[in-house]
């Protein structure tokens, strides 16, 4: 099992959580000069009107005020989720947020390694992410994989997801495309048997599924307040139900588990609880940044979080609890340490 943070797509082009923050106070500050808007994202300012009018409220004064709020606080804020859990009773601010934050990922998609136009004769090219941990994750998954047998190449694999874009979902198709020659279809009908869950959702649909708006890779031409409706904070939690008993299961049936670009933020480590006994013999993790005693407080967390021991820890072990074979991180970024552990990896 892989669970892919925010460090891991910054490889790819998308924001890390201090350069979203920059970019949801620029598209909130929105400012209007004798009815024009002069600043601030336009589609968000006709959201806006659509919110003040369903309040019956004959102008959006208060729903601006709230805008420049969120950008003035911003600054201070660990995270746009932070600053939304601490007006997690406004209902409004939380609409506000969670639109700029659709937009500004959307943005990023269309700005990112992965992005082509078809219709401008574009075409999506391998070498394009070369460099980036979607490269050896792919080589992981071909390795010894003849093209008769390509139809099995998820088998074995499940990705936890845990940031809003869309990188995994464009990127298995057009790259089976362009590894072993397939056509459109023939992808796509490998990829709907991809497990790739997004406990806090993602910014629309394509291709897999129709459960969210609609919103193709890097879109502009869409409506950011349907697409919002399709994400979650990490305040707000996962939602009850199919998404949850989907992490559960890969969690209680995986035996390695890979973190690349990952925060181990305490929620979100509830989040990979295992409700159950875990086969996890192996795990491996990027730790970029951390220092050695916050290191220290992941590995703790992480055996506290699956049930474990550490590895060669002489220490009696308390009931039903068993020792990894395997616990590594790293001060690397994800492609750095997928390419060290290539083997290591793979062979499980």
């Amino acid at each position: 099992m892989v669970v892919i943070g925010a460090g891991a797509s910054f490889e790819l082009g998308l924001p890390l959580g201090s350069n979203l923050r920059g970019q949801i106070a620029d598209l909130v500050d929105i400012r209007y000069d004798h009815y024009n808007q002069t600043s601030g994202d336009h589609q968000l300012g006709h959201h806006l009107l659509e919110i003040a009018q369903e309040a019956s409220q004959r102008d959006i004064n208060y729903l601006i005020h709230k805008c420049w709020l969120m950008r003035d606080a911003l600054p201070a804020a660990i995270s746009i989720d932070n600053l939304i859990d601490a007006h997690r009773n406004d209902q409004d601010f939380a609409e506000i947020g969670k639109m700029a934050i659709a937009k500004a990922i959307l943005t990023a998609e269309r700005k990112s390694k992965l992005y082509f136009d078809p219709n401008k004769g574009q075409r999506f090219t391998l070498s394009s992410v070369d460099g980036t941990f979607l490269i050896p994750i792919f080589q992981i998954l071909t390795e010894n994989l003849a093209r008769e047998d390509v139809g099995q190449i998820f088998n074995n694999i499940s990705f936890i997801v845990f940031n809003y874009d869309r990188c995994l979902e464009i990127f298995f198709p057009n790259a089976l495309m362009a590894y072993y020659g397939l056509d459109r279809n023939e992808a796509d009908k490998i990829c709907e048997n991809a497990t790739i869950i997004h406990p806090y959702g993602r910014v629309g649909e394509f291709g897999r599924g129709q459960s969210l708006a609609s919103a193709g890779f890097g879109a502009e031409r869409v409506n950011i307040r349907q697409i919002a409706g399709g994400i979650r904070t990490f305040s707000e939690g996962i939602a009850e139900g199919d998404v949850d008993i989907e992490i559960k299961s890969a969690i209680e049936n995986a035996d390695q588990i890979v973190f690349l670009g990952f925060a181990f933020h305490p929620m979100n480590m509830d989040i990979l609880r295992p409700k159950g006994t875990s086969r996890i013999t192996e795990i491996y993790g990027t730790t970029h940044g951390l220092s050695d005693a916050a290191i220290r407080s992941v590995e703790a967390g992480l055996l506290h979080a699956l049930g474990k021991r550490a590895p060669n820890d002489l220490l009696p072990p308390p009931e039903n609890l068993h020792s990894l074979d395997e616990l590594n991180l790293e001060r690397r970024t994800a492609s750095e340490f997928l390419q060290a552990h290539f083997r290591g990896i793979a062979a499980s």
